[in-house]
């Protein structure tokens, strides 16, 4: 299977990424990499694990 083209994290994009960071000129959205950012964050704490004390 080929791996899959990455794609712009904006919700409203369905178009490729674009190699470069900076303005994106498919969305307009003017940081694609702090988008990219805070999405994985809240995927990642989302996923974390708690310890459950007192057990």
């Amino acid at each position: 299977m080929a791996p899959r083209k990455p794609r712009c994290n904006f919700k409203e994009c369905k178009e490729a990424a674009q190699r470069i960071v900076g303005d994106c000129s498919f969305c307009s959205l003017e940081n694609c990499k702090k988008e990219s950012h805070a999405r994985n964050a809240d995927k990642l704490n989302s996923e974390r694990t708690h310890v459950i004390k007192g057990v």
